[in-house]
């Protein structure tokens, strides 16, 4: 399936975008806040920077009660609002529901971030008879059944979601074509109203470049410490070797891993998260990078560490797998410990292997998810969804 929107949809018209405010209204109980203290704020405000030029005005709203008051100026001449007075719940969203077209007056688009909390953004669109699109950044309900089953009431309550706001958005976003099927054929929405825009990397900033020699080799690992990211594989995968494993996150498994890793005599670094700018320093000081998920969705670790020009190990699972082409931008192994450390010692072996892959995976990310290939697609969804009808 290949919905990108410079395959299907018309090139962009900049003055019907240079007339619209763009109203992106972030997931459930997602904050600037927490973006900034996982070390994530940069990457995420920098597709709005971008867009901000293009458009009569662009707002964030977000759930924050009070804290993100402190990012107004770092936003510059992109508008927020939060639940500044701290309102319980129900009574913010009643304001918001109250407020909206008064607050945002003339053309307007309304985009999600995710799926958790659309079914009142949606409300809110079809209230004030304000065009959405439903951007799903990950397959939220996917995830649920993976990790709970399919009759879990978080599971339905993500389908539900998923289902509703697909079929009442102007127009559907994933980042995956696996996304993409879901709300054609699942949901039944119409092909037309539906395109694919992957995650994003700012390539200019994770880049190649220099690092200082080490005494032994290392490898990194960059995302939560959760069983989806299967990290004590990892761990177990790299015993014996003498290598630095440095896993850069947080997560309900930190102690089990730093436990793991002391019991098996490993040198294992967990400096925990890192702001976003510091990412080309972790990924050009190691020499492979490794993500052993049992399942992803469009993983943006793996796309930066590949940006550096880093050869990368991925196991063979979905998300993974439509990312990297084995033997060519990366490795895919099993995710079992002993597939994993078979695979880091092929590459570890052999430096001309992971020179190659490197310089594929760089090429790759440049080919299909800079930044810039982002914003033009971006653009071209916008301009379709605000099109009149």
């Amino acid at each position: 399936m290949n919905l990108l929107p410079e395959d299907t949809l018309p090139p962009p018209d900049f003055a019907r975008l240079k007339s619209l405010h763009l109203i992106v209204w972030f997931e459930y109980a997602s904050t600037l806040a927490i973006f900034d203290r996982v070390g994530m704020l940069d990457r995420e405000l920098a597709i709005y920077r971008r867009l901000r030029p293009h458009l009569r005005a662009l707002t964030l709203i977000t759930w924050s009660r009070g804290e993100d008051a402190a990012y107004a100026e770092r936003l510059g001449d992109i508008g927020l609002v939060h639940n500044k007075h701290e309102w319980t719940w129900p009574a913010w969203m009643a304001i918001l529901l109250a407020t909206f077209g008064l607050r945002f007056p003339g053309p307007r688009l309304v985009k999600t971030n995710q799926m958790s909390g659309a079914r009142h953004i949606l409300r809110v669109a079809k209230f004030w008879r304000t065009k959405l699109v439903a951007r799903c950044g990950y397959p939220w309900s996917l995830f649920a059944t993976r990790e709970r089953g399919p009759h879990d009431p978080v599971t339905r309550e993500a389908i539900d979601t998923e289902r509703s706001v697909f079929r009442g958005a102007t127009h559907v976003v994933g980042s995956t074509a696996e996304i993409a099927q879901l709300a054609i054929e699942r949901d039944g929405v119409p092909q037309g109203q539906v395109s694919v825009v992957p995650n994003y990397v700012d390539t200019d900033l994770l880049s190649p470049g220099p690092c200082a020699p080490r005494a032994k080799k290392r490898i990194g690992f960059l995302g939560r410490f959760e069983n989806q990211k299967n990290p004590l594989a990892l761990i177990e995968a790299v015993a014996g070797l003498d290598v630095e494993l440095v896993m850069i996150g947080e997560g309900s498994l930190r102690h089990e891993m730093a436990a793991l890793g002391s019991r098996l005599g490993i040198d294992l670094k967990l400096p925990g998260n890192i702001p976003h700018r510091d990412l080309p320093t972790f990924f050009r000081g190691l020499d492979l990078f490794v993500l052993p998920s049992l399942f992803e969705g469009h993983p943006k670790s793996l796309l930066e560490a590949m940006s550096c020009g880093l050869a990368v190990i991925g196991t063979d699972a979905p998300g993974i797998r439509e990312v990297l082409r084995d033997g060519d931008t990366g490795l895919l192994t099993a995710t079992d410990a002993p597939s994993i450390r078979a695979a880091i010692g092929r590459v570890l072996a052999d430096g001309d292997l992971s020179a190659r892959l490197g310089r594929n995976a760089r090429d790759e990310i440049l080919r299909t998810v800079s930044l810039d290939r982002t914003i033009e697609r971006e653009l071209r969804v916008l301009s379709f969804a605000a099109r009149p009808q």
